[in-house]
């Protein structure tokens, strides 16, 4: 998910793209998903986009409570 939202960026040359495609994979997530992802601290941001893209997917499943 994180790679074809940095790809989706690239191809489309729109960095709001990429953000489109995480959004949109956040509201998909089953709720097991969620449930796995609680017992876990949320990732440290990292400095490159796929890092940036992953923090941002975390924080978006475990938003959608």
């Amino acid at each position: 998910m994180r790679t074809a939202a940095v790809a989706t960026e690239l191809d489309a040359d729109d960095p709001a793209a990429g953000d489109r495609v995480i959004h949109a994979e956040a509201r998909r997530m089953p709720a097991v998903v969620l449930d796995v992802l609680r017992r876990y601290p949320p990732p440290p941001t990292g400095r490159t986009r796929v890092a940036q893209r992953m923090t941002m997917l975390d924080a978006l499943v475990r938003a959608a409570d």
